[in-house]
């Protein structure tokens, strides 16, 4: 079988995986989530389930801080 190659703008994460990843509190990753400053999907009707690009840390990040990280 194959090996899947799938575009880095198609991967999406939890908010309790980028948490951890960039070592912040899950509570802060839904904040930015619910007051839209945090790229994201939601999966399931009724705004739940949401889903965080691979890659919108670092976008954020750069939009705070001037494009510093």
């Amino acid at each position: 079988m194959a090996a899947e190659t799938t575009k880095p703008a198609e991967r999406v994460e939890t908010p309790k995986e980028m948490a951890a990843r960039v070592g912040i509190p899950v509570s802060n990753v839904r904040y930015l989530i619910k007051t839209g400053q945090l790229a994201h999907v939601f999966t399931s009707p009724g705004r739940r389930n949401p889903k965080i690009p691979l890659g919108a840390w670092e976008r954020y990040l750069t939009t705070q801080t001037g494009g510093q990280k």
